[in-house]
C-alpha cells in the first residue's frame, strides 16, 4: 500500500507541473501575440540600402522654418522613427528663419562650398521645390524606388507630399458672433470689420485668393480691403495669429490656425474658399546625413505612423476628404503666375 502511495505522489506532482506549465503558456500567449501582431514593414531593395546607411549616420536635421520646436517634440519624433524602423536615429528640429530667405542662404553657401546646416527641407509650396532644384541645392532622390506611394508623391515636382499650404481667413470666435461669421468674401467688406482685419506684410500670400475667386474679383477685393476696410499689415504670420487670438483684430488673413484650435485658442478658420498648394520635402544637396533624411521623409509621408507624427508633432496639415473650401492648385500655376501676381499685390498693398 505504501509503495502505491509513493508512486502516485510523483505522478500527481508531474501532472501538476505539466498543467501549471500549460496555464503559464496560455497566460503568456496574449503578451507574445501582442508583440508579434504588428507585421514588419516591407521595404524595397533601394529602401533597405537607405535604412542601412541611415543606421550608420544616426542623425537627421529637419528644417522647421520660423516655427520653433521643442526638445520634447524632437524626442517624440525620434522615438516614433525608431519604433517604426527598429533602430535609433536622432531627429533634430532646426528653426532657422523663413523658408524663402533660408533657401537663398543655402544657395549662397553652396556656391561658397559651405556645408548645409540641415538635411531635410520642407519647401513651403511645391513650386519652391522646382526653384530649389534649379538653384542646385536639392539632392536628387528616386522616391518611387524607395516605395513612396502615388498618393504621397508630387509627380510634377518629384517630391513627397508633406502638407497642403493654405492661406485662409481666420476670426476670433469670442468676438465675432455666429451670425457675423464671414461666409462669402463680400462679408468682410461690412463696416463692422473696418480697421479690424490684419494680415502679414507679405504680398506673395494674396495670389492664393485668385484660384478661389478669379483674378479680377480678387484684385478688386484686395483693393477694397486696403482702401475701405483699412487693412492692417504686421511683420509675420505669428503676429497675425496672435493679434486675432488676443482680440486686437476680429479677422486675420493668410495663416492656418489648426494648431491653435487644438489647444483651445478662441480662433477658427472662416468658411471661405481659399487656395492651397501642396508642399514637398527635399533632401538638401551635400547634406551631412542624406540617407537619414530620406528615411525621415519616407516615414512622414508614406506610413500611417509617420503621417500621424507629422500632424500631431510637426503640425503639418492636409485638407480632410470632402473639404470643399480649399482649392488646390499645382506648382506650375504658381510658377506661371506667381511673380506677376505678387508684384501686382505689392503695389496694391503699397509695400
Amino acid at each position: 500500500m505504501s509503495s502505491l502511495i509513493l508512486v502516485s505522489r510523483p505522478i500527481r506532482l508531474a501532472r501538476l507541473l505539466f498543467f501549471a506549465s500549460l496555464a503559464l503558456t496560455a497566460f503568456q500567449l496574449p503578451a507574445y501575440g501582442q508583440t508579434q501582431r504588428k507585421a514588419e514593414p516591407k521595404f524595397t531593395p533601394a529602401m533597405q540600402k537607405v535604412v542601412g546607411q541611415a543606421k550608420t549616420e544616426g542623425r537627421v536635421v529637419l528644417f522647421t522654418a520660423s516655427t520653433k520646436r521643442t526638445a520634447d517634440e524632437a524626442a517624440r519624433l525620434s522615438q516614433a522613427l525608431q519604433a517604426y524602423f527598429g533602430m535609433p536615429v536622432k531627429v533634430d528640429l532646426a528653426s532657422l528663419g523663413g523658408t524663402v530667405k533660408f533657401v537663398s542662404r543655402l544657395r549662397e553657401e553652396a556656391r561658397a562650398g559651405i556645408k548645409p546646416p540641415v538635411d531635410l527641407l520642407c519647401c513651403m509650396n511645391s513650386y519652391q521645390v522646382v526653384w530649389s532644384r534649379q538653384d542646385g541645392i536639392v539632392h536628387d532622390v528616386d522616391w518611387k524606388a524607395l516605395g513612396v506611394p502615388a498618393s504621397a508623391y508630387l509627380s510634377d515636382v518629384d517630391a513627397p507630399l508633406i502638407e497642403v499650404n493654405t492661406r485662409p481667413f481666420i476670426y476670433n470666435t469670442k468676438l465675432v458672433k455666429e451670425a457675423d461669421i464671414p461666409r462669402k468674401h463680400e462679408d468682410l467688406l461690412h463696416p463692422r470689420f473696418k480697421g479690424r482685419i490684419v494680415a502679414p506684410a507679405s504680398p506673395s500670400i494674396f495670389p492664393f485668393l485668385v484660384p478661389a475667386m478669379g483674378e479680377e474679383a480678387t484684385v478688386n477685393f484686395v483693393k477694397r480691403l486696403v482702401e475701405e476696410q483699412k487693412l492692417v499689415l504686421v511683420p509675420t504670420f505669428a503676429d497675425t495669429r496672435q493679434r486675432v487670438t488676443n482680440g486686437e483684430f476680429l479677422v486675420g488673413y493668410g495663416s492656418d490656425v489648426s494648431d491653435l484650435t487644438k489647444k483651445g485658442a478662441p480662433i477658427a478658420t472662416a468658411p471661405l474658399k481659399h487656395g492651397g498648394v501642396p508642399a514637398g520635402l527635399v533632401v538638401v544637396k551635400n547634406a551631412p546625413h542624406p540617407a537619414a533624411a530620406q528615411l525621415l521623409a519616407y516615414f512622414l509621408t508614406s506610413t500611417p505612423e509617420g503621417e500621424k507624427a507629422a500632424e500631431e508633432i510637426l503640425e503639418y496639415n492636409k485638407p480632410k476628404p470632402g473639404q470643399t473650401d480649399v482649392v488646390i492648385v499645382d506648382a506650375q500655376w504658381f510658377i506661371q503666375h506667381g511673380k506677376r501676381l505678387t508684384d501686382l499685390f505689392k503695389n496694391i498693398l503699397k509695400l
